[in-house]
């Protein structure tokens, strides 16, 4: 499920002035793990890039994660979180795995917790894991090359 950050009240915003509107089912979470999955300097045709970020939410949530999160044709960039719990580092080892194996061409940067009243969701990621994936075919490649720009 997905989360996004929106403006609220004063007396809701973080210590770095984020705003974030906590409801029942979704309270503030605790402990995040913030990433990032550029496709800034990793070209890719259009379409895998949709088809992985509808695949990422969707292993997201099947893995029992939520997210605070953005995603466009440049990046995908946030926080993890585990409502109630902590993102354990197995289940960062598996995302890195799901990742590592997608038919997609990016950078990946994966957090250490944080805690996520205070995490400074501008600031640079303190990487946990940082890798790139390249897994796209001849077919993708050839793709890139007559889209437009």
């Amino acid at each position: 499920m997905m989360i996004g950050l929106v403006r609220v009240s004063l007396d809701q915003a973080d210590p770095y002035g984020h705003y974030f509107a906590p409801t029942k089912e979704h309270p503030r979470p605790e402990d995040v793990v913030r990433f990032e999955i550029s496709f800034r300097d990793a070209p890719n045709p259009r379409s895998r890039i949709s088809q992985f970020t509808r695949l990422f939410y969707e292993y997201i949530e099947g893995e029992g994660l939520e997210t605070m999160s953005e995603a466009n044709l440049a990046v995908i960039g946030g926080a993890l979180f585990r409502g109630g719990g902590v993102v354990a580092a197995d289940a960062l080892l598996r995302l890195e795995r799901w990742i590592k194996k997608q038919r997609i061409r990016c950078r990946v940067q994966l957090g250490h917790t944080e805690d996520g009243l205070l995490a400074d969701y501008n600031s640079e990621i303190d990487p946990w894991s940082e890798f790139s994936v390249d897994n796209l075919t001849a077919e993708d490649l050839a793709e890139i090359e007559t889209q437009d720009l």
